[in-house]
């Protein structure tokens, strides 16, 4: 009899190796169609990949496969007893062939190392940068990872063994092993005789030829790498640097400019193998070693700056100094500016195109609105997205008894009055020259709410940026020459803890005859570092938004000394343009 008993099935469901998933049922489904065509002299348990010796079993597991996961259909009576007659058959054996042998996974692509290849787990970039930190691990938590990437028990030698073969098989176009070795290449380029399953003593004993830290020009080659993966980072967070000056810095043939936070993360993504081989070889160094505290400290950062790359963590924009649109908390505006006009959020939540145009234009028993097109953008409100058409703010002003309404674009408006409250001169209407008033600012705000509920009046001081920190200018002497030093650090840390790395120094000779020529006033220093104030005020040297665009001025003497009167001519009037 062919059916399992009550007291047999319900032993079978209560063992946890029973319970199979979906990957394990298709291993059984596949051993099951091999195994009745021939290809092969058993089946084994997809979990504990034991033989399986019961026809019977089989058939339960196979129908509770197709029952969970509907693949495939049950196991049919006349494909039952052809299962049965054929299990019930002793296997041949020769002399010649030992259980041992035929387990062996000497062979590149024997049955032992199909089956075994079957229950690899490997489920992303985690696990693969797992297996390439092998050789830099200790053994315990080698051998925990073995375990971790097979859903079956296996030594650690035999597990290592599938694992190499599996990855460096040409034949396997799994993304993951896809992935495994662009890692691996771009590793190599730094340590050619690197090899995730080689020993760890040979890596040491490399990294300590090499870069031996008691050998000066070891250390100057450690050096030398830092400053790379300080440039790497710098031309990663620009929109283009190919037009600064990074000295003897070699770009990747696939650098390409970008300009928005899409195309930054797209760049991040497609340098994402570059990057993690540059923080390994900086995982490596930082490991062999000691008694350098300069070093070990610049190990340190930029190890910090290729996780943030590894990783893409940036802000692309600074908030504070955002159009928007401050995140902090509201309950500082006054109860008038935060009153809102219900029945304007009604309108515009049902309004078209077409109607909110009308809305815009008509005032009930007033005039009609004077304009019909934003005085900022100088475009129609016809032809206006509804987006922006919601983001309209009427204003009507009382003129000898006469009610007069100016429709304006509100980002717009905001803008001028951010620019007027940064310049201490009143926020004035641009069609009749008079001040907003306060409940004309509400209104403003009113509408702005919409989008940016945190929104609040502009700050009268600018207000300094949390990701950069603009050094006042100091004094360096090179060579026996005195140089004004413009340094502008990044904060590549948050706003609680930041953490600083200088990204831009541009050096300008402090003495030059030009500065004592009463006919060329005009190039005078004092003028110089007031027109970089101006620009740092108005976040012109540096864009607001992550890539950053760098002013040309700061471009083209990006980590220059400017030495002659040309060069500070030039650098001058380019500031100004």
């Amino acid at each position: 009899m062919t059916s399992i008993s009550y007291v047999r099935e319900t032993r079978i469901m209560r063992d946890k190796a029973n319970i199979l998933n979906e990957k394990q049922c298709k291993t059984l489904q596949k051993d099951y169609r091999d195994y009745i065509n021939g290809k092969i002299s058993q089946i084994k348990h997809p979990k504990t990949r034991a033989p399986i010796k019961e026809a019977a079993k089989v058939k339960y597991l196979y129908n509770k496969c197709a029952e969970k996961y509907e693949i495939g259909s049950s196991i049919t009576q006349s494909s039952m007893s052809k299962l049965t007659k054929m299990m019930s058959k002793k296997p041949k054996t020769t002399k010649s062939a030992s259980p041992a042998s035929s387990r062996s996974p000497s062979s590149p692509k024997s049955k032992d190392f199909l089956s075994y290849e079957n229950d690899i787990n490997i489920e992303g970039n985690a696990d693969i940068r797992d297996i390439l930190d092998m050789p830099i691990e200790t053994f315990k938590n080698n051998r925990l990872l073995v375990k971790k990437l097979f859903q079956i028990p296996i030594s650690e030698k035999k597990g290592l063994e599938i694992l190499r073969k599996h990855l460096n098989d040409p034949n396997n176009h799994a993304d993951y092993v896809i992935s495994y070795r662009e890692y691996v290449r771009e590793i190599t380029k730094y340590l050619p005789i690197y090899d995730p399953f080689m020993k760890k003593r040979d890596l040491k004993l490399y990294i300590l030829d090499y870069f031996n830290p008691n050998a000066q020009f070891s250390r100057d080659r450690m050096i030398f790498f830092i400053e790379y993966c300080q440039k790497v980072y710098t031309s990663a967070i620009f929109q283009d640097t190919r037009n600064m000056n990074l000295g003897h810095f070699i770009y990747d043939d696939n650098y390409r400019a970008v300009s928005t936070a899409a195309g930054f993360f797209a760049r991040l993504s497609q340098s994402k193998y570059a990057y993690y081989a540059l923080y390994f070889i900086n995982k490596i160094l930082l490991n062999n070693i000691n008694g350098d505290p300069e070093l070990i400290r610049n190990f340190i950062l930029t190890k910090k700056l290729l996780k943030n790359l590894i990783d893409k963590d940036f802000v692309i924009e600074d908030t504070d100094v955002s159009l928007s649109f401050s995140t902090s908390s509201s309950s500082s505006k006054s109860d008038d500016m935060t009153k809102k006009d219900s029945s304007m959020n009604n309108i515009y939540r049902e309004l078209g195109r077409r109607e909110f145009v009308k809305y815009i234009m008509n005032n009930g028993e007033n005039p009609r609105t004077i304009n019909d097109a934003d005085p900022y953008l100088g475009v129609k409100w016809e032809r206006m997205s509804i987006n922006k058409l919601r983001m309209v703010v009427k204003i009507p002003i009382e003129t000898n008894g006469r009610v007069f309404t100016y429709a304006f674009y509100a980002r717009s408006l905001y803008k001028d009055w951010k620019n007027a409250m940064r310049t201490r001169k009143p926020f004035i209407n641009p069609f009749t020259r008079t001040p907003f008033s306060a409940e004309d600012e509400a209104k403003i705000l009113n509408v702005l709410e919409q989008k940016y509920p945190y929104i609040t009046m502009p700050a009268r001081e600018p207000v300094n940026r949390f990701d950069l920190y603009f050094q006042d200018p100091e004094t360096i002497r090179v060579n026996g020459t005195y140089f004004w030093q413009i340094n502008i650090w990044y904060n590549y840390g948050t706003r609680e803890t930041p953490e600083y790395i200088k990204i831009i120094a541009v050096n300008v000779i402090s003495f030059l005859d030009l500065y004592n020529d009463d006919r060329q006033v005009e190039y005078s220093p004092a003028f110089l570092f007031e027109n970089i104030e101006k620009l740092r005020k108005e976040n012109k040297i540096i864009g607001k938004k992550m890539p950053f665009k760098l002013h040309p001025a700061f471009a083209k003497y990006f980590n220059t000394y400017i030495t002659t009167e040309a060069q500070y001519k030039d650098f001058f009037t380019l500031l100004n343009r």
